[in-house]
């Protein structure tokens, strides 16, 4: 059971102090709500990396919670200071399936329903609205009847609105981390999905899906994983040396820059004899493509005199 949906948010935590809270309470850090991230299970050792880019990019204040991070586990827990920076932080990252308003975590359901059942008021902005849940794991694969079990132990929050499984207005989220074949997680998060990363990217430009191929074509997910690192964005030009088929100038067009690139001029194949003008159009990137040229900027330079 997944979910694509982006939910409605939570109303946000006033941060203005109270009348009685002292000179004090205005230098105070600014309060924060805990997420939890849910990374795909590729290129690990970036994933840090990305986050820290990507907030940088969206002007997020990111706090994370590096001392619980296991790289070998996809789970997270990061502090914001709202559903609005949740969603923006993953909105185009390559190594986030999703991010999650955290709501509890705990070793065991009795105890994380009893931390649920602790904070009723958490429920009532959602108590009329469409809904649905869902369950992932980790390291255990589940059958259908079993997810449906878990969710029904939930029934205790009597939410009131309609269920629905294509386009709720809120979908919470059962994640299970399991140690290897082991049946009883080692631990659970409960909270509200707010939003999706940008995976679905990599199926985009699969280079399955290209015209103009070579032996050199950059992997996808980590030419894109290059341009969130590189915060390429609108108004940024990027420059391929060894531009090859161009595969790595594709994927930074997709975040907005204008690209360019030069080679030493062997022909790179064609599956269907079209040249060397792969069509990107159908990309909406065409315009931030300049056309590949057989030489080095060095070698132009050197020809009009500058060099």
């Amino acid at each position: 059971m997944t979910t694509t949906s982006t939910m409605a948010t939570r109303p946000p935590p006033s941060s203005a102090p109270s009348a009685d809270a002292g000179p004090a309470a205005s230098l105070a850090p600014p309060a924060r709500n805990r997420y939890l991230v849910h990374f795909a299970q590729a290129h690990e050792d970036f994933r840090l990396a990305e986050l820290r880019s990507l907030a940088k990019l969206e002007k997020v204040d990111l706090v994370l919670d590096e001392h619980r991070y296991d790289p070998e586990r996809p789970f997270l827990t990061v502090q914001l200071a709202s559903d609005a920076d949740a969603i923006k932080l993953v909105r185009r990252a390559i190594l986030v399936k999703a991010i999650y308003a955290l709501w509890e975590e705990s070793s065991s359901y009795d105890v994380l329903f009893d931390e649920i059942r602790r904070k009723p008021e958490r429920n009532t902005p959602y108590m009329t609205c469409s809904f649905k849940f869902v369950v992932e794991t980790f390291n255990n694969s589940r059958a259908l009847d079993y997810k449906v079990a878990v969710i029904n132990r939930f029934a205790f929050m009597a939410f009131t609105g309609p269920i629905d499984l294509k386009n709720p207005d809120v979908t919470f989220g059962v994640l299970e981390d399991y140690d290897y074949k082991s049946d009883v997680p080692r631990h659970l998060y409960f909270g509200i999905h707010l939003g999706s990363g940008n995976r679905a990217a990599i199926d985009k430009f699969s280079l399955k899906k290209r015209t103009y191929l070579g032996t050199t074509s950059m992997d996808p997910q980590l030419s894109l994983i290059m341009g969130n690192l590189g915060l390429v964005r609108p108004g940024t030009l990027v420059y391929d040396p060894f531009v090859g088929t161009g595969s790595f100038l594709v994927t930074m067009a997709h975040f907005g820059a204008v690209t360019m690139g030069s080679d030493i001029g062997r022909p790179a194949n064609s599956r269907n004899g079209q040249g060397q003008c792969p069509p990107w159009g159908e990309a909406g990137i065409g315009q931030r493509l300049v056309e590949r040229r057989s030489n080095t900027a060095c070698r132009i330079a050197s020809s009009i005199g500058l060099g």
